[in-house]
């Protein structure tokens, strides 16, 4: 008897444990459920927005092509008057109108555009740009942009790196604790364009951690918590670029800025004049 009961014991034991595990993994598969449909929700907000601001643009594109059609039919009629007064001008002077001679191509003009490019590290384009002058002598001009770019944060999660062609933003936290970022947000600002990316309720971050949001359509995965891809979303690009880092009650706690600036080198020519005199972009 008391063998079979030590047995039933055991068995019970055994049963247990597998319970145990099993709602371990109730838990964690709860937990994962709760985390999608929460991005989901984020998600899907995100392309509503978005389907209003391409429907806003729409409108102003109509309205801008509107615009240019009435201006052109004013212009086609306007030229047509000019037209038959000039044909009527010419009838009664006994004249045959003449086209104008088409001009002559000079040499420097038949020789195509030189632009290269160049990138490494804190340079971010290089142009080379010709200059022709009065007296068909050629001038180049070289240029390089470079970004300033400034940054200030007052919690342990910086702003670690914001990509000025508007691919990606980073963050990292630097501390030694985890930090919840639920309904936090991300809002970068460049060439008077504005996006924001939130957070889900359950986002956080562990010390070392990093955050990567990338814009739509970049090409990357969408692996959360790590790595994010905004959907129908893209962080603004241009020469002045301030992402800023906000928590749930509007607070800035993080901020990165860039700011472009030109380096422009001398000007060259073949006669040896100075081009800043005479000179006309290509």
């Amino acid at each position: 008897m008391r063998l079979r009961i030590h047995e039933l014991e055991k068995t019970g034991g055994g049963y247990e444990s597998r319970i145990e595990a099993l709602n371990k993994k109730i838990a964690d598969l709860e937990s994962q459920l709760r985390f999608i449909r929460d991005d989901y929700d984020v998600r899907l907000s995100q392309r509503d927005k978005r389907i209003l601001e391409l429907q806003g643009e729409i409108d102003r594109l109509l309205n801008e092509y509107q615009d240019l059609f009435d201006l052109k039919v004013q212009l086609d009629t306007e030229l047509k008057a000019y037209q038959n007064l000039l044909e009527g001008e010419e009838s009664r002077l006994n004249i045959s109108q003449q086209s104008s001679p088409a001009a002559s191509p000079s040499a420097a003009g038949d020789r195509p555009l030189s632009v290269s490019f160049a990138d490494s590290g804190y340079r971010r384009a290089v142009k080379r740009k010709r200059f022709i002058a009065s007296d068909d002598s050629l001038y180049y001009r070289n240029t390089a942009k470079t970004y300033k770019t400034t940054s200030n944060s007052d919690c342990d999660i910086e702003i670690e790196e914001h990509d000025t062609d508007g691919k990606f933003i980073k963050l990292c936290n630097k501390g030694d604790e985890t930090i919840s970022i639920g309904q936090w947000a991300i809002k970068s600002v460049a060439s008077d364009k504005e996006t924001v990316y939130k957070f889900h309720t359950r986002q956080t971050m562990k010390p070392g951690d990093t955050i990567t949001v990338w814009s739509a359509e970049s090409g990357e995965r969408h692996v959360p918590p790590s790595q994010l891809v905004m959907k129908n979303q893209h962080w603004p690009a241009g020469d002045r670029v301030k992402t800023t880092l906000v928590d749930a009650d509007g607070n800035e706690m993080a901020t990165r800025e860039s700011v472009a600036e030109l380096q422009f080198g001398h000007f060259m020519s073949d006669d040896g004049h100075d081009p800043d005199q005479r000179c006309a972009l290509m």
